[in-house]
């Protein structure tokens, strides 16, 4: 049994939780060599249960399995599989502590996205995060925090190859999310280096997001276009902060002391793009999230990214995605048109 009376930070907030619950793990392994096993398989299951009651603020049942698979791929080389899936039930979900919630992210996740990055989402009280912006205003803070989900559900897949008898390298691919209903297509991809040490197998891993349903402003600059350039970021995130009214690339390059040639050399550079494009498809980018997540009217849609007319906002976007703004939307929000549903 565990006992756990204290206070956990969450979303710049403090909440005081009590919970008695039970826990077990049940571990089964079979493998040709423990310490660099060519070929074997492990699951793991983790269990917690709490009634409730006098000594708890909130029920609790959670259960949780973690599987690996390992098969040899040649002499050298070998193919490791991984997966995990969890369920949890809390009649005060945000009673729970975080160590006691779904994340997903890291290197033992999916690799490419911080460590617990990927989960529901909520937004931080404006009241709080006024205060908190008044008291440090050179501190960033994010109007939404991960708060975790009800349900887990990852997998892996990666091929290592052993050059010499100690060193070798890894490709992988990871994807998964923390959800309570749906879950998004989260998927980081990237190499790595192996070494056999004398204490076990040594791993270094460099990974970057390939897909994310998340909103792309959560991530931060420098791992969405995987490039760690400052002026570069700092031109992205004044683009990013200046959707509804675009600002010049003179103004750009000026607010970051550049001069516009040099901008857009930057840009070519790293992005392979010029500004005015870059600036442009985020523009789009954000238009197509508010068309299939709001219902705001194309109009509004369009205006609230920038562009001066409808026609000017469609001539774009379907140079950029192949098809309109209304048939994106559907029907919906389209002059005249008169739903249709089919039913089977």
């Amino acid at each position: 049994m565990q006992y756990l009376d204290g206070e956990f930070v969450l979303l710049e907030q403090a909440t005081p939780t009590r919970l008695l619950f039970g826990e077990g793990l049940l571990t089964r392994r079979r493998a040709d060599d423990l310490i660099f096993p060519s070929r074997g398989v492990s699951v793991t299951y983790t269990a917690r249960l709490s009634a409730g009651g006098l000594l708890s603020d909130t029920n609790l049942a959670s259960l949780r399995a973690d599987l690996k698979w390992v098969r040899p791929a040649g002499d050298r080389s070998r193919v490791i599989l991984r997966a995990s899936g969890g369920a949890l039930q809390a009649d005060r979900f945000d009673r729970l502590p975080p160590e006691l919630r779904f994340f997903a992210g890291g290197d033992r996740s999916v690799r490419g996205f911080d460590y617990q990055q990927i989960g529901e989402r909520r937004d931080v009280e404006p009241a709080l995060l006024a205060r908190l912006r008044a008291l440090n205003p050179k501190k960033e803070y994010d109007d939404t925090g991960v708060i975790g989900g009800h349900y887990l559900a990852t997998v892996s897949g990666e091929f290592e190859h052993y050059f010499t008898e100690q060193w070798g390298g890894a490709v992988f691919v990871d994807a998964g999310d923390a959800f309570d209903s749906k879950p998004n297509a989260n998927v980081g991809a990237g190499v790595g280096v192996r070494w056999k040490s004398p204490v076990g197998i040594i791993r270094v891993d460099f990974a970057v997001p390939v897909r994310t349903d998340q909103d792309t402003q959560r991530l931060s600059i420098p791992t969405r276009i995987g490039v760690r350039h400052p002026k570069l970021s700092q031109v992205i995130q004044m683009m990013e902060g200046n959707i509804e009214d675009p600002m010049s690339p003179a103004d750009l390059a000026e607010e970051v002391g550049m001069s516009t040639r040099q901008l857009e050399r930057l840009f070519r550079r790293y992005l392979n793009r010029s500004p005015k494009r870059y600036y442009m498809e985020l523009r789009l980018q954000k238009a197509r999230n508010l068309l299939m997540q709001t219902d705001m009217s194309v109009i509004n849609v369009a205006l609230a990214c920038g562009f001066a007319s409808p026609s000017h906002f469609s001539k774009c976007y379907r140079s950029h995605y192949s098809t309109t703004p209304y048939r994106e939307r559907g029907t919906q929000g389209m002059p005249g048109a008169v739903p249709v549903r089919l039913s089977i």
